[in-house]
């Protein structure tokens, strides 16, 4: 649930209701138009909805605000519903709360709680939730605890990862959704529209997602997914369920692969798994097959794939029903919506685009000078004309002449202008009729009116011609031509009266007039770094990708080393108070044997470098038990079986060993260093007891 403000010009909230379907795509299930966003409000428009969904009683997980009053009437009308807080949210709270000014406590005690606070929201179970819940109290000002025991502690399941993903919330721990969601309807709708406008592009936006969600499912239904190298189940799973569906069990199969035992992995992340269930986050939150069901019907000679383990939401069928369209087996397929496809252009760089650009100029420059002179000039005037506008941001159209057009323009008298005198040449010959200067003619003027007859007979070459008993020269255009096109201050309307007059009218258009209409960008000062670039969402100083920094024991700095052999002999907590500056006595040593990680008795581990950690009784108990250690035998850390003489590698990064069929070898690998499966998926020291 979320919702969206100032959408309405009547202040109301739009509030949508957000649904994931079976193919992991986002639906809108309701959505209400609130004036106040109160409880009887919410519960008003939930009971509305849920008259108009039947299925609602289906409704496994709501994510919603921290709002007491939203959250209790949520869990009242969707009893069966587990009410999750967004994890962005809770951060952002956090950050909001736990403050210098609210809570009275320093920066360098904000940045320790914070830093705990947000350990505590990704926590992956309740184990790892209760450990850090321990440090918060025993690290954090006295002010955080009351305020997180207050307002936290008590619902914790409802913000915690690790809980929610136990709800089944397909791993959707924030309200990404529906915010996205939001998000589109804002590109759509202006802020401020009417309820018109708002309910016009609202159904917009519903008709066209419901549109592309046909053509994908036509898409997929008229194209058959086909997978290679792959065994019988995988081919069954695929058309059983969605594509959306399929990748995560696909991703699940491919990691049962590679398993052999799940004995070491249900100890370490603490699951049990059947044939049928397991108690991973991913069964618990998916509702579909894992990787550890997967491995143990492999050891039960099962198939792997069951329709039973798989929730029917994520049905294929399912689905294309949802959409309003049929399966493959049964959909005419005339009807199905005709999908083309189409090759995408290639994205030509910069200089690929000058390229092609110069060598279609270098054509068009051969072709404009393979000409007469008077044709060369027209078409330099349409390549300028291009230049220009291209260099004003227009964009031209380039339409061919007929025949006729040619001869028209070929006979105009303005085409003879490359036999004639300079237009300044021309005017100036001419005698004006009031002696006014040249720069009259270029300037904003009045409407004003001309004889043609006194013009023409002023002339002083018509004249000598026609004394001379000739015709008029057609080497010289009239005035009138020369006023309508050179005269850029004003447009001539050229219309002949019975006394053969020629009017020239000024447009009215003046410099300042024309300047105020263009409308230039307003000057913005450039913005430097935003103000949250460097910190994270709940206010912490974002953190630089470094290397890796794994490296092999032989490598460790001595410090280090030191803290491992002190969590292999003590455990994590006594290692650090060890660290601390704590004697470690005699009941901190583990006393049996099998407590003990393998790798201490490693031809590269001495354990001598902790002697000044313990005491003398503590000591005497070290020793005691890694003599037991040594005379034990060496077991594989796959399948926990005896190495005895079979062929076998270390990991060089964790001391342990494993046959080579175990992990997937057939001989010992030839590079300096290995290792091994699980420090290679969840990091170095997670396989450590």
């Amino acid at each position: 649930m979320d919702a969206t403000y100032k959408l309405l010009e009547t202040r109301m909230a739009c509030f949508l209701v957000i649904t994931e379907n079976s193919n992991g795509e986002s639906e809108i299930v309701s959505v209400g138009l609130f004036a106040t966003e109160d409880a009887a409000t919410l519960r008003s428009f939930v009971e509305a909805s849920k008259s108009l969904n039947p299925k609602w009683d289906s409704v496994r997980v709501t994510m919603a605000d921290k709002d007491v009053k939203e959250r209790s009437v949520v869990k009242e009308l969707f009893p069966s519903s587990a009410v999750h807080i967004c994890s962005f949210h809770t951060l952002q709270a956090f950050r909001r709360e736990v403050s210098v000014t609210k809570l009275g406590i320093t920066k360098g005690e904000q940045e320790t709680a914070l830093d705990i606070l947000q350990r505590m929201v990704y926590a992956k179970n309740e184990d790892e939730y209760q450990d850090l819940y321990a440090l918060l109290k025993m690290s954090a000002a006295r002010a955080v605890v009351e305020y997180f025991d207050a307002n936290w502690h008590t619902l914790h399941d409802k913000w915690v990862m690790g809980a929610k993903w136990l709800c089944g919330n397909f791993f959707n721990a924030t309200k990404n959704l529906a915010e996205n969601m939001s998000s589109k309807l804002k590109q759509l709708v202006k802020h401020f529209s009417s309820l018109e406008m708002f309910v016009e592009r609202f159904f917009a936006m519903i008709y066209a997602q419901r549109n592309e969600k046909m053509h994908k499912v036509a898409l997929m239904l008229q194209k058959q997914r086909v997978v290679t190298n792959s065994d019988e189940a995988t081919k069954l799973y695929l058309k059983l369920l969605t594509p959306y569906a399929y990748n995560r069990v696909k991703e699940e199969l491919d990691a049962a692969a590679v398993m052999t035992s799940i004995d070491a992995l249900a100890n370490a992340n603490k699951f049990s798994a059947t044939a049928q269930e397991c108690t991973c986050a991913f069964r618990q939150a998916m509702q579909l097959p894992c990787r550890h069901i997967f491995v143990v019907r492999s050891n039960l000679n099962i198939s792997k794939f069951n329709k039973a383990i798989c929730a029917g939401r994520w049905f294929l069928d399912i689905y294309v029903q949802s959409c309003g369209l049929a399966d493959n087996s049964e959909h005419d397929v005339d009807n199905l919506p005709q999908v083309g496809s189409r090759k995408d252009e290639k994205v030509l760089s910069g200089h690929q685009k000058f390229k092609k650009a110069a060598s279609i100029a270098s054509k068009l420059a051969d072709l404009a000078s393979d000409c007469s002179t008077a044709r060369f000039k027209e078409r330099l005037k349409v390549l300028e004309s291009i230049l220009q506008s291209w260099k004003d941001g227009a964009e031209v159209a380039v339409s061919v002449l007929t025949l006729s057009e040619r001869r028209e323009r070929t006979d105009s008298p303005l085409n003879a202008s490359e036999h004639l005198p300079s237009t300044g040449a021309m005017v100036e010959d001419l005698p004006l009729q009031k002696k006014q200067p040249l720069s009259y003619i270029q300037t904003p003027c009045a409407p004003c009116t001309f004889s043609e007859v006194d013009l023409q007979s002023t002339c002083p070459l018509d004249m000598e011609s026609q004394a001379a008993g000739g015709e008029a020269s057609e080497d010289y255009a009239e005035l009138s031509h020369l006023s309508k096109h050179n005269c850029t201050s004003r447009s001539v309307l050229q219309e002949k009266s019975a006394t053969g007059d020629c009017v020239c009218q000024d447009d009215g258009i003046r410099p300042s007039d024309t300047l105020a209409n263009i409308k230039v960008p307003v000057t913005t000062k450039k913005c430097g770094r935003p103000k949250g670039h460097m910190v994270i969402v709940i206010g912490l100083p974002k953190k630089r990708k470094k290397a890796p920094t794994e490296r092999p024991y032989a490598e460790l700095p001595v410090k280090e080393k030191k803290l491992k052999l002190l969590m292999w002999l003590t455990g994590a907590h006594n290692a650090a108070e060890a660290i601390r500056g704590k004697l470690l006595e005699e009941d901190a040593v583990k006393q049996r044997s099998e407590l003990v990680h393998n790798s201490i008795r490693d031809e590269n581990v001495d354990i001598n470098v902790v002697r000044r950690f313990f005491s003398d009784d503590a000591w005497e108990a070290v020793k005691m038990v890694v003599d037991i250690k040594n005379q034990e035998s060496w077991n594989c850390n796959e399948c926990n079986s005896n190495l005895e003489d079979n062929d076998s590698v270390m990991c060089d990064y964790c001391l342990t060993w494993s046959h080579l069929p175990c992990v997937g070898l057939q001989k010992k690998p030839k590079t300096k260093l290995w290792k091994c499966r699980v420090c290679s998926d969840v990091g170095l020291g997670s396989s450590l007891p």
